[in-house]
């Protein structure tokens, strides 16, 4: 999910694009992208980017792996230009870099940094001795300032920090508060992130590499699998059921 204005979000649901009226978790325009989304990031306030998936449908093997371009009107969505990357894994994640774009894949696991046209300029899945660095890095997100990505990894329970080089900075994980990490969005200079078998909202500070819960069962929280940051509002959305909008967006307040 992604954040258009403070009483609107984007959704993804099997093979849609939902502009969501966040206030009353109503769906006000529907696209159909004929293939199967991922993922979601703002380029700007008139523009959204989604990463899909296109299979085989008799052996289940990828054939395509696309960046489309969304162009946002008021209340309606457009299909704009898309871009074929590459088709070295599942592509799921994806996040502005400023100009560039960071994309995350599945099998094999890496992390890319793209043009906005496709051209890879970068990339990162292996270590130096050759061993996988990422298990499954589905989600993305940046830091406001670009200098920093942060990609949850639901294999191996962790956040890692690269640069815009795709370096890695710092590997961030506590088992006891986060397990099965997926959506995660930034908030100020901190991130937030789902726990999604841990039922819980966990907030890590990169700089002191600290994670606390937030909120957690006790609150409502159950299997978050995707979240966004008004800063508008200073209202945390997440929601756990990408299939049905109904009673599934929770908000809280942040201070």
């Amino acid at each position: 999910m992604a954040i258009v204005a403070h009483n609107r979000l984007l959704c993804i649901t099997y093979q849609h694009l939902l502009l969501v009226d966040s206030q009353q978790d109503k769906a006000m325009f529907k696209l159909n992208l004929m293939r199967h989304p991922e993922r979601v990031c703002m380029i700007n306030k008139d523009c959204a980017a989604v990463t899909t998936v296109t299979y085989n449908d008799e052996e289940r093997y990828i054939t395509n792996n696309e960046v489309h371009y969304i162009t946002i009107k008021d209340e309606t969505l457009e299909l704009g230009d898309k871009v074929r990357v590459s088709v070295r894994g599942h592509i799921m994640g994806i996040c502005t870099m400023k100009d560039n774009l960071a994309v995350s894949y599945n099998a094999p696991p890496a992390v890319e940094m793209i043009t906005k046209k496709g051209k890879i300029i970068d990339r990162i899945g292996n270590d130096t001795a050759g061993r996988e660095i990422f298990i499954s890095p589905w989600y993305l997100t940046a830091s406001p300032d670009y200098e920093h990505i942060f990609v949850s990894d639901n294999g191996t329970h962790t956040i890692t920090m690269l640069n815009p080089d795709l370096q890695v900075l710092n590997t961030f994980s506590d088992r006891n508060l986060l397990h099965s990490p997926q959506g995660l969005t930034m908030w100020n200079e901190k991130v937030l992130v789902c726990g999604v078998t841990s039922n819980s909202i966990v907030l890590l500070n990169p700089n002191s590499g600290q994670m606390s819960t937030i909120l957690d069962k006790k609150d409502g929280v159950k299997l978050p699998v995707a979240l966004a940051f008004c800063h508008q509002t200073k209202t945390l959305l997440f929601i756990r059921c990408l299939d049905e909008l109904e009673n599934s967006i929770q908000r809280y307040k942040l201070q």
